[in-house]
């Protein structure tokens, strides 16, 4: 109802994780973040993004987790592109209450990576 407001142009943006501009400028923080290893291409590139109830995508069909991954693989086509190919994987944080939420959660994720033996790590939100 605002004057001023209502002539403002307006951009909707309904998803961005396939945005190229997103993916190079996510493929761009990587490739400098890994210049700081000490071996650079034997980090592992741990995306973690926020977690939704399972109910979400299972039930009410929000297309989050299979975007989430998409984002990864095409962030992931981008590195390799520039010769980037370390190993990578995708968890989910920040889960509250009772209910089943996305996973592999965060925090198992990464004892699990420290039991393996995995000792560099790059941590990517996304």
């Amino acid at each position: 109802e605002d004057d001023y407001l209502s002539r403002l142009p307006v951009s909707i943006i309904n998803s961005w994780y396939q945005r190229e501009g997103y993916l190079k400028s996510m493929a761009d923080l990587i490739e400098k973040e890994l210049q700081s290893f000490s071996e650079p291409m034997e980090a592992m590139i741990f995306f973690s993004a926020h977690g939704v109830p399972v109910s979400y995508v299972e039930n009410a069909g929000d297309p989050y987790r299979d975007q989430m991954e998409e984002c990864i693989f095409l962030i992931m086509q981008e590195l390799k592109a520039r010769g980037i190919n370390n190993e990578h994987t995708l968890a989910y944080q920040s889960r509250v209450g009772p209910v089943q939420w996305l996973k592999p959660y965060t925090d198992e994720v990464l004892v699990e990576l420290g039991q393996k033996g995995v000792k560099s790590l790059l941590a990517v939100p996304v």
